[in-house]
């Protein structure tokens, strides 16, 4: 069994951090049929190699600063309270907002955006 504070981390990770960037991927890919999904991808294709590289440095940057500042409002926010097999997870962490970096950090744990992402 895994332990609170990295379950809670798969969670986030798997179904907050990693499908804003697939989301990403599937309209630079044109794998969605929406409408305004049609006009994005139609869009982004007009856009060079290095340009989208640029565009998706910037939406993993988004996506990383958004995910970092959420799990720090759930650390630091006494009416918010997130329990995970009767465990607070903000009490047993020292910071839900470091969780995701470094080699244990859940990103290199959970991610399959693991190599995009620059965790100094």
């Amino acid at each position: 069994m895994q332990n609170p504070i990295d379950s809670f981390g798969e969670i986030i990770i798997k179904n907050l951090f990693d499908k804003g960037i697939n989301r990403f991927e599937d309209l630079k890919d044109g794998k969605l049929n929406s409408e305004s999904a049609i006009d994005i991808s139609n869009k982004l294709g007009q856009f060079s190699k290095e340009q989208m590289e640029i565009i998706e440095k910037l939406v993993i940057n988004i996506m990383l600063s958004s995910t970092h500042d959420f799990l720090f409002s759930v650390q630091n926010d006494d009416d918010l309270k997130v329990f995970l097999n009767e465990f607070n997870v903000a009490e047993i962490s020292d910071g839900l907002h470091g969780e995701l970096f470094g080699n244990e950090g859940w990103i290199r744990k959970f991610s399959s955006h693991t190599e995009k992402v620059n965790l100094i």
